[in-house]
């Protein structure tokens, strides 16, 4: 009986979550199944000297940098965002592009990096 419910339990876990392959790694470390979000195409943001709505900001950046494929934006902590770009044509317009701004505060553009902190200090 003991296996059967180890074999549901697997597949819970399969089946709950909907990951594209694009979007993370998986690797398995001590036998433990790990993810990793990959970070090619990516981008953090954060608008200087106000804070704005996570939908307000979305909507701004697209109507700005108005891309030719999609983009994701993540949450990170402390007004800082991850964006990922479908395209590179996108990324490295918005990452080259001119200073961008927000409801007229400059919104900072820098490439994604493992380990980045976001922590105020």
């Amino acid at each position: 009986m003991q296996e059967n419910a180890g074999k549901e339990e697997d597949s819970f876990y399969e089946n709950d979550f909907e990951i594209c392959n694009d979007v993370y790694v998986r690797t398995i470390e001590d036998e433990i199944p790990k993810l990793t979000f990959a970070t090619k195409r990516t981008v953090m943001v954060r608008v200087l000297g106000k804070s704005i709505g996570f939908k307000v900001l979305y909507y701004r950046m697209f109507n700005q940098w108005n891309p030719t494929g999609g983009f994701r934006v993540m949450n990170v902590d402390n007004g800082y965002y991850m964006v990922r770009f479908s395209l590179e044509n996108d990324y490295t317009k918005v990452l080259l592009g001119s200073p961008w701004t927000i409801m007229s505060h400059y919104l900072t553009v820098l490439p994604w990096t493992p380990g980045v902190q976001s922590k105020s200090k």
